[in-house]
Formats: C-alpha cells, sequence, structure tokens
C-alpha cells in the first residue's frame, strides 16, 4: 500500500526538484512507513544535505513516518547571520 504527500524543498535542496518551478510543491508516492530520512534517500538528496524537516508545519525529527497527504518542508543545513 502506498500513500502520497506533498514536498517542499528549500535553499540547497531546490537543485533536486524533479521538475520545472523549483519552488513549487510536488506530489511524491512512497509505500506505508515511509520515514522523512527514506523520502530523502527516494527524492536522491545527498547524505547530510538534509537537516531539519517540517510536517504539516511542525518540526518533527528524520525518523517520523509520514502518513497519507502530509505536507513536507526540507531544509539544507542553515548558517550565516551577524554576530
Amino acid at each position: 500500500m502506498n500513500i502520497t504527500v506533498q514536498v517542499r524543498l528549500y535553499a540547497l535542496l531546490r537543485d533536486y526538484h524533479p521538475g520545472p518551478g523549483n519552488s513549487n510543491p510536488f506530489s511524491v508516492t512512497v509505500p506505508v512507513g515511509t520515514t522523512v530520512l527514506d523520502l530523502a534517500k527516494v527524492l536522491k538528496l545527498p547524505n547530510g544535505l538534509l537537516r531539519n524537516a517540517f510536517i504539516n508545519n511542525a518540526a518533527c525529527e528524520l525518523d517520523t513516518c509520514l502518513k497519507n497527504s502530509d505536507s513536507i518542508s526540507l531544509f539544507p543545513p542553515v548558517s550565516g547571520g551577524n554576530k
């Protein structure tokens, strides 16, 4: 059995968007039991490039299981700012 989730990639991760309009969300169908980290593998994100994730606008751990119709936002490591 599969589920479908909506994915939005931010910053450097946009380079791995599967189609045009890399700032737009896109649908991905994955098996039930897929975690955020599993999703990163499906999207072929390089190891270590995924740092933070949000499911339905709430921060989550990378080992969180996805549910049908979830909206997932993926972020790379963030740096910068003023000292």
